[in-house]
């Protein structure tokens, strides 16, 4: 039997496809059914010549009955974007080691919580937070803007959805968001942005927002979307990586490669390890939601500290708890960067036992209780604890535990991903030996 013939498309399937591509099939087929036979012949004129044009040229769609073609296009568009981003990332971060300017460049990372985004991709954004910080002096607290978004009332069927939202993250009240705010944030994120400006390099030109990669495209979204409604130029926002920022760090201020893939950029801020720091969450998660991992202005926070924690060192900046880490923060890098090794307390008398004297002119406490006492020493070394503890005489030698990362911090609980080091912590006042090479 010969096969049939496939039937032409005519205008009504072009209004089909556009009606499911809004809503489900059996409600889009009730609809097309509904609205075809009422349109007048001026209104169905542009499906019919695209139905005709279809026919002509044999336009080829994808298997979500996308034009093949856009889509091509589209895709070819994104890959061009992200080769300029990252050359523009390279170009800014060269020019400013060339210019020595590096350590008080101001850098801009944003984050945004939303509540739900409808099928005509409009976006109900609940939070954001953007951060102005620089290598010198790390976060200060007035360069931190952070707003709870009012977006104006729900459409009918999303409620749920930003009930959901809110339980499973950000625990935002999604009950009462009819006054919307959503203007004067808006004017507020760009005066925030053209006063960066007057501080940078380029005053003429807004800086760039860095973004953590799984956010950056409700961010961009959503920020665009806030500028055109409120009569503000979009095209003004730039919209960069915060990985390819950190990864072109960490490459250009040694001079070399330190890390030959974007992917430990990636891992790096995906390990998040300040990320239950007590400090910094804004008033409302702090007190009302409890949530804080979850908090715009944490996390925006929390992501310019890992880059402080991870290239101040090489600047030769000395890490501030505060503004470089979180207050309650022991970093190996903390330690290499501090004053001075001319406080440090020899205490191997006190630790080694009478039967361990080979240890006595190699083993030192560093007591981070007193931070002043710490040094950046190249000939400190850290040992593993474990091999001389049993060797250990003072009281505290049963507070000894290990630490589950080369990073201490006090605000959170351990975490799972701590388990590949081998270094050591004393859990009465907070002392490690150190091994003098």
């Amino acid at each position: 039997m010969a096969p049939k013939k496939k039937a032409p498309t005519n205008g009504y399937f072009y209004l089909l496809m556009e009606l499911r591509n809004k809503m489900d099939m059996k409600s889009a087929n009730e609809e097309a059914a509904r609205l075809w036979p009422q349109m007048t012949a001026a209104e169905k004129e542009p499906y019919n010549l695209r139905a005709k044009k279809g026919r002509n040229g044999a336009i080829k769609m994808t298997a979500a009955n996308e034009n093949l073609a856009l889509v091509l296009k589209q895709e070819q568009d994104a890959k061009e974007q992200l080769l300029f981003m990252q050359d523009d990332i390279k170009r800014q971060i060269r020019f400013l080691s060339e210019s020595n300017t590096i350590t008080e460049e101001y850098f801009h990372i944003m984050h945004v919580n939303n509540f739900f985004v409808t099928t005509d991709m409009v976006y109900y954004p609940a939070e954001i937070a953007i951060v102005r910080f620089n290598f010198k002096d790390g976060v200060l607290d007035e360069n931190v803007y952070n707003s709870i978004i009012k977006p104006g009332k729900f459409p009918i069927g999303y409620m749920g959805s930003a009930k959901i939202a809110s339980d499973d993250t950000h625990k935002i009240n999604y009950m009462n968001t009819e006054n919307c705010n959503m203007g004067e944030v808006t004017r507020d994120i760009f005066e925030f942005l053209r006063v960066s400006a007057n501080l940078s390099c380029n005053p003429a030109k807004l800086p760039p927002i860095y973004v953590k990669d799984d956010f950056k495209r409700l961010v961009k979204d959503v920020l665009f979307q806030m500028a055109d409604t409120y009569g503000y130029d979009p095209e003004e926002l730039q919209i960069y990586s915060l990985s390819f920022l950190l990864y072109t760090l960490r490459n250009d201020i040694r001079n070399t490669v330190v890390w030959p893939s974007i992917s430990q950029s990636i891992n790096e801020l995906d390990r998040d390890i300040f990320d239950y720091t007590p400090e910094i969450p804004c008033e409302y998660h702090k007190y009302e939601a409890e949530c804080p991992v979850h908090c715009s202005r944490s996390h925006v926070v929390r992501m310019a500290y890992i880059l402080c924690d991870n290239c101040c060192e090489d600047m030769g900046i000395p890490l501030v708890p505060g503004r470089h880490v979180p207050k309650d923060a022991i970093t190996e890098k903390l330690i290499s960067s501090a004053s001075s090794v001319s406080s440090m307390r020899t205490a191997s008398e006190s630790h080694v036992s009478s039967d361990n004297q080979s240890y006595r002119s190699n083993i030192s406490t560093v007591d981070f209780d007193d931070r002043s006492t710490m040094s950046n020493d190249p000939d400190l070394g850290w040992i593993d604890v474990q091999s001389v503890s049993s060797s250990l005489q003072s009281s505290e030698a049963d507070s000894w535990s290990t630490v589950t990362n080369k990073r201490v911090h006090k605000g959170g609980p351990p975490r799972s991903d701590w388990r590949n080091t081998e270094t050591n912590f004393c859990g009465g006042r907070g002392r490690r030996i150190a091994n003098r090479k």
